[in-house]
């Protein structure tokens, strides 16, 4: 078995075939739950939007404070200059040429407000209504890469029955293989063993909100989950990578069939 080339000439000799060696990892973990809902007023709206909208409202109140004050100022002015000087007629009028322009602003900053906050209200009130309606959960552990990402935020805890052909297969993995080695690095460092997956590891599995997913066999975990889960329990199966193996033989080979057949 070796990296072969094809030509023509060769083809009338020589037949190629090949399988594919897939390296499946099966995992079990508690079903997702509901996502909290303690700031379900807030979820409507991301963070930041809401930060937004607050430093919006206050800017706008600080200038709507001010151009008041401004206002209230010129009237005070305009009043006491009628009082104390006989030019009353021309003073007043500049007063109102301010209050005018000043009332104008004021108008706009209020209507573009109000435009906003409809266009606001609308929106949130069909996402708060959808919230309601439809009820989050959490993402399920579905993939390998979710499997990786665990292994890297250590959020829940990645067990494998000790001495098992997974056990070895991750923890003694080479570090140009980047997955299986991050999840054997997690291996590692949590130092749970677990020998017997039926007494140590479904118990700790049927506990409310339990923080760890177990690698299997798939038909194993299928088996413990019919027969001995007390909660809902999801089953992930994802592909980590694929192998390739090639053959050459001669056309008139008698294994020519039965390794087509593999």
């Amino acid at each position: 078995m070796c990296e072969f080339s094809f030509t023509e000439s060769r083809r009338k000799v020589v037949d190629f075939s090949e399988y594919i060696l897939l390296n499946e990892i099966t995992f079990l973990s508690q079903s997702p739950g509901l996502r909290d809902r303690t700031w379900i007023v807030s979820q409507p709206f991301s963070r930041y939007l809401w930060y937004t909208i607050i430093g919006s409202l206050f800017l706008l109140s600080t200038i709507v404070y001010g151009i008041r004050r401004t206002i209230i100022k010129c009237q005070t002015q305009s009043y006491t200059t009628i009082m104390m000087y006989i030019y009353a007629i021309s003073l007043q009028k500049s007063t109102n040429l301010i209050k005018k322009d000043k009332r104008s602003s004021l108008r706009i900053i209020y209507g573009v407000w109000m435009f906003t906050t409809l266009i606001l209200s609308n929106s949130y009130g069909s996402s708060f209504y959808s919230i309601l309606t439809i009820p989050e959960y959490d993402l399920p552990i579905d993939t390998a890469m979710d499997i990786y990402d665990i292994s890297l935020n250590h959020r829940k805890t990645l067990i494998v029955r000790e001495r098992s052909a997974s056990w070895w297969q991750f923890v003694h993995s080479n570090p140009s293989n980047q997955i299986y080695y991050q999840i054997g690095k997690h291996l590692n460092q949590s130092k749970i063993r677990m020998k017997t997956f039926l007494k140590e590891f479904m118990p700790k599995l049927n506990v409310p909100n339990s923080p760890y997913v177990v690698i299997a066999n798939r038909i194993v975990l299928e088996i413990h989950r019919i027969q001995f889960a007390t909660r809902n329990l999801h089953i992930g199966n994802d592909n980590i990578g694929l192998d390739f193996m090639g053959y050459i033989m001669h056309r008139r080979s008698p294994l020519v069939l039965p390794f087509d057949m593999m």
